[in-house]
């Protein structure tokens, strides 16, 4: 059981991740929601950052 536990937890933490400290001092404003966090750039590079918390993270990379 404990093993199993373990497998899970190391599963969670490889797909999850902390936002950087640049990303959150690019986010001068957030909304909050029942389901996510938003925070909204009010700088020229317009990046916003949408949080889902206990959401696991798809590995992959789009391009705009």
């Amino acid at each position: 059981m404990a093993a199993l536990l373990a497998l899970g937890l190391g599963f969670i933490r490889h797909k999850t991740y902390q936002a950087h400290k640049s990303s959150m001092a690019a986010a001068e404003s957030a909304k909050i929601t029942k389901d996510y966090l938003f925070f909204e750039s009010k700088g020229s590079t317009k990046a916003n950052i949408v949080f889902y918390q206990g959401a696991l993270v798809e590995e992959k990379l789009t391009l705009a």
